[in-house]
């Protein structure tokens, strides 16, 4: 889905003089809102996430006036710095449109662009991405937080079209004796690691105890999507060593969060588990999304969907593994330190789980509403206050963005979850975007295979 494009400027008048880059930004407060702290680049060269008027001028090769035109068509995306008039373009959003000049001379594919955050290449009616967030079926995913809508509604939703906000847990539909023996077994003698492909691991578990296609056994994806989100929920003992936990008729995902957790369901953390399900549940085309649906254009079972995107996370720049916030938190000594570490990898250029998506140049509204959820709260550890006032910091002085990682770790932190909660939390909220993805794919009845360009 695509954004609605700004309007062209009203005259032409309103246009710069060639060479003048003072013009180019002072046009740009003309017609992009000034974001809130915390938007920037990651340091003072090209190397981040923003070029400067004269950098964007240089690599797209054209004149500050037609910079000014694409600001105003809403093709580049312009931020302000704090202390500067000066204005800084999405690195990404230049990357794409030189990409388009590029195949109109020839010189690469149209898709290009597509497979660079551009244009869209898959219709679907599940997420829109809008700049106050993802918007699931029409609905905003930051709205049904606010009205404290359960995981289970939105899943319902993705999957159905159909909108309950009342609806608030499924039936069991978990398999017998012989899998939670199994899982508890696995669980046991499972490493310390990456919680994503251990969830993988369980996904295919579920599968085999179930011949194969748990579908066929239960009658329709949708209820084989419930099974696999209450399986994993019920796994979340892998982050604190303790073992499988089977939901309970009637039981919310979000208390068998907590109960496989060992962690006692009052409302405040309810509605922050929840919360993180809710506002994780659906990101459009991301990379693990686009991946279960290539599987499920071939005609596999859901399971196998599913499993593919659990283990695509396993990328860095996912936002799942890496190095990122949660690995610098824990190694701190100090909020200083803590706050060196980032600006130190920041200047650096270094990719930072946490910061800067690219589609939220001025932070991304999941992670703010999560910050407001922790900052209600009438106390936290101090780790947990540390490292808020470290975001808050970093996002208004460092030019940093804040993203849907940093705001999983705080809200973990600020709980005194389990390290990797944050994550897992991430992982599972999605299982109900894959299984939407994977019905729309077979819906729309065709074998993904693109081509390639071939470069002797």
């Amino acid at each position: 889905m695509t954004r609605s494009k700004k309007p062209m400027p009203a005259n032409e008048s309103a246009k710069p003089r060639d060479n003048d880059l003072s013009a180019v930004d002072k046009s740009a407060r003309a017609v992009t809102a000034q974001p809130p702290s915390g938007s920037g680049e990651h340091d003072g060269s090209g190397s981040g996430i923003y070029l400067s008027a004269r950098e964007a001028i240089e690599l797209l090769d054209i004149k500050p006036q037609t910079l000014y035109a694409y600001v105003t068509r809403g093709w580049v995306r312009a931020v302000g710095q704090p202390g500067s008039r000066q204005k800084r373009y999405l690195r990404d959003d230049i990357e794409k449109l030189r990409a388009r000049s590029q195949a109109r001379a020839g010189h690469g594919p149209t898709a290009a662009g597509a497979l660079r955050w551009g244009e869209p290449v898959i219709a679907s009616s599940i997420t829109e991405i809008t700049p106050d967030g993802p918007r699931y079926r029409g609905i905003l995913a930051t709205d049904m937080v606010r009205r404290e809508c359960a995981y289970e509604a939105t899943a319902n939703l993705l999957w159905s079209g159909v909108w309950d906000e009342t609806a608030s847990y499924w039936p069991r539909r978990l398999p017998g004796a012989a899998f939670e023996k199994s899982v508890n077994r696995y669980m046991r003698h499972a490493a310390d690691g990456i919680i994503h492909s251990k969830f993988a691991t369980i996904v295919q578990v579920l599968s085999e105890d179930q011949g194969g296609n748990p579908e066929i056994l239960l009658g329709s994806s949708t209820v084989a999507g419930c099974q696999i989100i209450h399986t994993l929920a019920g796994a979340f003992g892998l982050l604190c060593r303790g073992g499988f936990v089977a939901g309970d008729d009637a039981e919310p995902v979000a208390h068998i969060v907590l109960r496989a957790l060992g962690r006692e369901a009052d409302d405040a953390v309810i509605n922050a588990v929840n919360a993180a399900l809710v506002l994780a549940a659906d990101h459009e085309l991301a990379l693990p999304t686009f991946a279960a649906r290539a599987v499920a254009s071939t005609g596999a079972p859901l399971n196998a969907c599913v499993l593919t995107g659990l283990v695509s996370f396993d990328g860095p720049l996912t936002g799942i593994v890496g190095r990122g916030l949660e690995e610098f938190a824990m190694e701190s000594r100090s909020q200083a330190d803590l706050r060196r570490k980032i600006e130190t990898a920041c200047r650096q250029g270094r990719q930072l789980v946490g910061f800067n998506h690219p589609l939220y140049p001025t932070g991304d509204p999941r992670a703010l509403q999560l910050m407001d959820l922790v900052k209600a709260l009438p106390v936290m550890p101090a780790p947990a206050h540390a490292l808020l006032e470290t975001l808050e910091d970093v996002t208004r002085d460092g030019n940093l963005a804040l993203g849907f990682p940093a705001g999983l770790l705080l809200l973990q932190m600020a709980f005194g979850l389990p390290p990797r909660t944050g994550g897992a939390l991430f992982l599972l909220g999605r299982i109900a975007g894959l299984v939407a993805h994977v019905q729309e794919q077979r819906l729309a009845g065709f074998f993904m295979r693109p081509r390639a360009k071939y470069i002797a």
